[in-house]
């Protein structure tokens, strides 16, 4: 206590007061050498307070610690006396927490979680606009585009900010997958089944339909609406499983696609410095889809598509089942190298050395080690020339090899490698041209890019860079993933 009052509220002596009453009435300050008086910070001893030595602090000082503290409170007062201080005062009332500090502090603490709320509350609502308006599909059908297109058009460009978008930017904001009405599915199956059924069976089918669609129909119905609410498209699950991975049947031919070379470019006809080149770039296209720092195809520069197909591009392989296949597709960091097939024998190249890709000219000269390891006397192991073979055999014909011999020991480290590659290199040692006069040229290449011999591609990975003697080059892709 000091004075007979609580210093718990008051902070400041009275001795300010009493100097605002000299000055007032008149009095002037007494020249000569400046006296030393306590500080503000230490409370005079008092009939209360057993005796101590007082801290003694210069005027100036003494001065400024008091300019200080009369500004602080009347920016406490300030703020207590505003409107919008009684709401916070409520909520740190509320908030036993934030009661331990002091008021300037709880209402900075307030205004970051209101602004971050705010901001929250903007994204989700900015984000299901735009998805209603990218549900909007009248610009298909229409050649010259109408003038509620062009508003449509506007506001999505609005909405979609002036930022360059990421690769995976709008994968949150695009519409799901429309769930068709019972009824409109019917009709449309019956459309599509109507050439090929006669008039008696067609009526056979319309009685079935009938019945289905009054009977187990509704039911089946409300299950689908379900896993519509659940998911962004309740197809692909499905598509996935059955049309691909329970299709039991070679996937060479029947399921693997492939890609040609650039016709009319000839970079170079050596084989190790393209190989290289293209291995460099591939790993570079790789690290971009990791950061998202590519483009999203947007259609007419307004309506974005799905970028969900790009995350399995590189690590991904099928896994080979009795009854059904499986992907696997691991973390980006487990899927540092490349594979490489050449003359029956398996290479590791890896791509990063330090945290750091491998320039096209250190690729290439790794690649021309393989090509002459071919000559040496070192005969290849027996079973590694024709391992690919493997992949070309029906599905569950392929599933039981992989039980039986790839699933323990040795076998499993070397095929664990190859799952985690990022894709695998073919070297040939064949040469493919391109000519527009003999189309049996091109057709031989397609032929090598899609099967090879049978036993130089390893259908199962998602994708095989082959690399020709003249420095052409492919790709066979893997098409579930």
């Amino acid at each position: 206590a000091y004075n007979g009052r609580s210093t718990a509220r008051r902070r400041f002596p009275i001795r300010r007061h009493r100097r605002r009453r000299r000055h007032s009435t008149g009095q002037k300050r007494s020249s000569g050498r400046p006296r030393r008086r306590l500080s503000l910070l230490q409370t005079p001893p008092g009939p209360s307070s057993s005796p101590a030595i007082a801290q003694l602090l210069p005027d100036d000082r003494l001065h400024s610690i008091r300019f200080r503290r009369r500004r602080r409170s009347r920016l406490l007062a300030s703020l207590r006396s505003s409107r919008r201080s009684s709401c916070y005062e409520r909520v740190g009332a509320s908030t036993p927490l934030l009661n331990r500090f002091d008021p300037f502090v709880q209402e900075t603490v307030l205004n970051i979680v209101v602004a971050g709320l705010g901001w929250l509350l903007f994204a989700f609502v900015r984000r299901r606009f735009l998805r209603l308006l990218l549900s909007y599909h009248g610009w298909i059908f229409e050649r010259k585009p109408s003038m509620l297109t062009k508003i449509w058009g506007l506001l999505v460009m609005i909405l979609r900010g002036p930022f360059k978008p990421d690769l995976y930017s709008f994968q949150r904001s695009l519409p799901h997958l429309p769930l068709p009405a019972l009824k409109d599915t019917c009709r449309r199956y019956l459309q599509t089944v109507r050439p090929l059924l006669k008039d008696e069976d067609y009526e056979e089918m319309q009685n079935l339909v009938c019945s289905f669609q009054n009977g187990v129909g509704r039911k089946l119905q409300r299950y689908l609406y379900l896993k519509y609410l659940r998911s962004s498209n309740y197809v692909t699950d499905w598509w996935e499983q059955f049309v691909y991975l329970r299709s039991r049947s070679s996937l060479m031919i029947n399921s693997n696609y492939y890609a040609v070379d650039a016709m009319f470019l000839h970079s170079t006809e050596l084989q190790a410095p393209r190989a290289g080149s293209v291995i460099n770039a591939l790993m570079k296209y790789k690290r971009k889809l990791e950061t998202g720092r590519m483009d999203p195809l947007i259609l007419r520069n307004i309506v974005p598509l799905c970028s969900s197909q790009y995350e399995r591009t590189f690590g991904t392989m099928r896994i080979p089942g009795i009854e059904q296949d499986s992907i696997r597709h691991v973390d980006p960091a487990e899927s540092k190298h490349v594979v490489v097939f050449h003359d029956g024998r398996w290479y590791t190249v890896p791509c990063y050395f330090r945290g750091r890709l491998l320039e096209p000219v250190e690729l290439e000269s790794q690649i021309q080690r393989i090509l002459d390891d071919a000559d040496s006397e070192e005969a290849v192991k027996p079973g590694e020339l024709k391992l690919p073979a493997l992949t070309t055999l029906a599905r569950n014909e392929w599933g039981r090899l992989y039980e039986q011999h790839f699933k323990t020991g040795k076998n499993r480290e070397a095929m664990d490698i190859l799952e985690k590659a990022a894709f695998i290199v073919c070297l040939d040692n064949d040469e493919v041209f391109h000519s527009p006069n003999d189309q049996s040229k091109i057709d031989y290449m397609a032929r090598s890019l899609l099967h090879g011999s049978g036993c130089n591609r390893w259908f199962d990975k998602s994708f095989c860079l082959i690399v020709y003697k003249n420095g052409k080059v492919g790709l066979t892709c893997e098409h579930s993933w």
